[in-house]
Parts: C-alpha cells; structure tokens; sequence
C-alpha cells in the first residue's frame, strides 16, 4: 500500500502539487506506522520532487536531505545516492556552488564504492565531470568522463543520455562547436524515444548556444523556441520556462533585435527572480543593461548595472564566506587531531 500511494504521489508530482502532497502524506504517515524504512525514505524523496516542481527549492534539498539519512539507516544505498546525487545537481546548475556540488557527489560515489558497487558507481562520476567542466578543469573532467564511460553498458538508456550530454558540454566548453552538436543530438534522440522532456528541453537549450556560436541564427532561434515549447509542459513550474526565454533573448541580442531580446530577458530575471537563481539574475540584468545602453535608454542602463553588480558581489561574498568557513572547519580538525 506504501509502495503504490508513492507511486501515485510521484504521477503527479511535477503537475498538481496539492494531488501528490495528499499521496505523500498518507504513505509517509502509514510508513511510519509500520516502521516501513524504505517507504519512509521514498516518502521523503517523492515529496522533495513534488516541492521542486512547485518552485521550492530550499525546500527539495532539505527533503533529500533527509530522504538520503533515512535510506541509510535502513542501508537502502540506491536511494541514499539518488538524494545525494539529486542534491549535488541542484547546486551546480540553480546555484552554480561547486565545492557543495562536488561534495555530495562525493558522497554519492563513497556510498557506490563502499557499499553497492554494482550500482549506477557512473552516475556520481558523471556529475563530477559536469562541475569539473563548468569550472574549466578539462583534465579532471576527461579522467571522470572516461571512468564513466567505461562502466556504462550499450543498453543503459539513462546512463548514454547523461553521458552523451556530458560528452557535448566538453567539446562545447573547448570551442570545437562540431563535436558538441554531434553528441547533443545524440542525447536529444535517446531522450525523444524515451520521452524525456525534461532532458529534450535542455539539450534544445545546449543545441541553441552551439548554432549562436556558430552564427546559425536560424537554427538557435528554433531550438529555444522548442526549449520554450516543452517548458510549457510543466505550468506549476517555472524554472522550466527561464532556461527556454533565455536562450531566445542571448539570441535574439546577437541578432541586434533589441525589443524582443529585452522581452526574454525581463521574462528570465522575473522568474529568476522568484526562484532565486542568483547566476540567472546577474547574467539577465547584465543583459538589459547593454540593451538599455544600446537604445540610449541611460537612467535604465545604470539601473540594470547596478542590479548586475549587486549580484556579482552576492556571489563573490557567498564564495568568499564558503571558503572562510572551510578553512575554520579545517583548523578546528587540525587542532583536534593534535
């Protein structure tokens, strides 16, 4: 009974937040009435999912938090990895926070490792190698990619389609444009023929910044558009529709047309706005403000710039007040040990 009112919370999970919650509920309450450990802990996750698609994303790491410590009390060691892995991912593409992000992969890999390395070991090392390429370190990037690809067998659908993603994002963050788009379609075309829309959605997104950087306008316009498309698909969420209005403004600004660029652009740090997406906010007000200047609109272009510094700054201190922490972290071991 616990398993199936799961099942049905995580059915309506990314549509009608309100249906799973009730789903949820029941399942977590008779999960523990019965000291059901496994079914508490998918209790936990099912509903973090159902508070990610309703825009709280405080809220989901919290729950997956607390998913991951009750799945390993009751050494269910897949589902303590997924919270991790889950966690990690949230860090690195809404906050762009990548010693957080590496650190739950981590996490996740020394669970794989030490207690199911039958598992999915590759999925953690995956997520590595994405911080690893955001953050320029190829060689890094490239040792994980390998180690990954070498645990992924031709039949494991979900692992070739984060492996053909990864795979684009590496070739795309080292300019070689051709490359990028091969295994982006790639991952695009596994992830039709399992109906991913989720995964469809950011490959658009990723097929668009090649054809921008490229100059194929034509082709970067109609991705975005997709991307835009299939956001639709989720109304209860709106981070799915940001990633689609800015790809359609970064193009629509490379093709100088200012009035619709600033119509994505506004539409982007709405939602970013709302959700907090602090790397969103600075990157969309940097934007405007060069549209702003652009039509000589100035009182604006400060206003925007402004905006854009305010959140540089918020991201320099968070790192800055990451690092501190770390180091007094790191000294009270030290001393402790001595």
């Amino acid at each position: 009974q616990v398993d199936a009112l799961n099942e049905l919370a995580l059915l309506y999970a990314r549509v009608d937040y309100q249906k799973s919650k009730e789903y949820f509920n029941l399942s977590l309450s008779k999960s523990m009435e019965l000291s059901y450990c496994h079914g508490w802990a998918k209790s936990l996750q099912v509903e973090a999912l159902a508070v990610f698609f309703n825009n709280d994303h405080k809220g989901y790491i919290e729950l997956r938090e607390e998913s991951a410590r009750k799945a390993i009390e009751c050494k269910d060691w897949k589902l303590a990895c997924e919270n991790y892995e889950s966690i990690a991912y949230v860090y690195v593409t809404l906050w762009q926070d990548y010693s957080e992000s590496l650190e739950y992969y981590f996490k996740a890999l020394q669970l794989y490792e030490q207690h199911f390395p039958e598992g999915e070991v590759y999925r953690p090392m995956l997520g590595i190698a994405k911080v690893y390429i955001v953050q320029n370190d190829f060689d890094r990037a490239h040792e994980y990619l390998e180690k990954a690809k070498t645990l992924i067998h031709d039949n494991d659908e979900g692992g070739l389609q984060i492996l053909y993603e990864n795979q684009g994002d590496f070739e795309f963050a080292k300019g070689r444009y051709d490359e990028a788009e091969l295994f982006f379609q790639k991952a695009l075309a596994s992830y039709k023929k399992s109906n991913a829309i989720g995964g469809m959605m950011f490959c658009y997104v990723d097929l668009a910044n090649v054809y921008r950087e490229t100059k194929n306008y034509e082709a970067a316009l109609k991705c975005g558009q997709e991307a835009l498309n299939l956001g639709e698909n989720y109304k209860q969420y709106d981070r799915a529709r940001l990633y689609g209005s800015e790809s359609l403004g970064k193009t629509y600004l490379a093709l100088s047309d200012l009035k619709k660029a600033k119509e994505y652009f506004q539409e982007t740090v709405s939602i970013a706005s709302k959700l907090n997406m602090i790397a969103e906010l600075k990157e969309g007000y940097k934007a405007l403000a060069k549209i702003s200047e652009e039509t000589q609109n100035f009182k604006e272009a400060l206003h925007y710039q402004q905006l854009h510094t305010a959140f540089s700054d918020s991201v320099m201190n968070k790192k800055k007040a990451r690092q501190i922490i770390r180091l007094e972290v790191q000294l009270d071991t030290e001393i402790r040990e001595k």
